[in-house]
């Protein structure tokens, strides 16, 4: 198959809440108190890719749904539309 036991993990993502445990409440987005910024991050392979770091947290979210969408196209989990 083209889709290895591996990558299973995004394909089960029905009723994704919104994140609980970071200090966005978005996926991938948290802020970064020493720069001051917010930081987007992805995991990708059981590897984390940094997205970036940017003022405003908006910025940090759509960076990281368009970066899940490079990666996982029709099976990435976005965050929700602003």
């Amino acid at each position: 198959s083209v889709l290895g036991k591996e990558n299973w993990g995004f394909l089960s993502m029905e009723g994704v809440e919104e994140q609980k445990n970071n200090t966005s409440g978005y996926r991938g987005v948290f802020w970064h108190p020493k720069r001051n910024k917010w930081r987007a991050y992805i995991s990708f392979n059981r590897k984390r890719q940094e997205i970036g770091y940017f003022l405003f947290k908006e910025e940090a979210i759509m960076a990281y749904n368009e970066k899940a969408k490079e990666l996982f196209g029709k099976f990435a989990v976005l965050n929700e539309a602003l």
